[in-house]
């Protein structure tokens, strides 16, 4: 059930953590510190339900060797947090979700799809100046994150519904076939005596 609160992660230095409910958005940005990941996390965990949370998979290519391993533990640590609050996680590419989404791999374009996607919510990513652009296009793609996550969801059960829908007869069948047997058996049985007398 995609009832309760979907997180979406954008763990870049700008990126952001979106919790999205069935009827409101909350984000918070990336702290610089992600060892405070767990501290948001539990505040979420003790007033509201988190049913999963859906993480960028981001590869360091690229990146100095000194950048990889500092990123590398920003992703352990959120991992770690979420772990510690017993949040399911899944990973999903930048490519894949933006794919759905059709989301393209433009900041600005991005943030413009999002407020396409999320009419509503649109304010979270307001551009306010030139410098806040990066972080506006981090809480745009953790909201679209979470909406990637929210759908996959939803997908699931209506499979998982319709698969259940599906085999519902099928499974009746064989009580059917059994009563059948049982009543030509009956048939059998008073058509042929008991005793054999010699």
């Amino acid at each position: 059930m995609a009832d309760g609160i979907i997180i979406g992660i954008d763990p870049g230095q700008k990126g952001a953590i979106a919790f999205l409910g069935s009827d409101f958005l909350h984000i918070e940005q990336m702290p610089e510190d992600k060892g405070a990941v767990l501290s948001c996390l539990n505040a979420w965990v003790k007033r509201a339900g988190i049913e999963h949370a859906w993480l960028e998979n981001v590869t360091p290519f690229g990146m100095g060797r000194t950048s990889a391993f500092t990123f590398g533990h920003g992703i352990g640590m959120i991992e770690m947090a979420l772990m510690s609050c017993n949040i399911p996680l899944s990973r999903v590419t930048a490519a894949k979700w933006k794919r759905t989404l059709g989301c393209p791999k433009d900041k600005t374009e991005s943030i413009c799809r999002a407020s396409e996607l999320l009419p509503a919510y649109s304010d979270w990513w307001r551009i306010t100046g030139r410098a806040s652009k990066d972080k506006a296009a981090g809480r745009a793609e953790a909201a679209m994150i979470a909406l990637y996550g929210r759908q996959q969801i939803i997908t699931a059960d209506r499979d998982r519904a319709t698969v259940h829908a599906t085999a519902t007869p099928e499974a009746a069948l064989p009580t059917a076939m059994d009563g059948h047997s049982r009543h030509a058996s009956r048939q059998d049985t008073k058509s042929c005596p008991t005793t054999i007398r010699a």
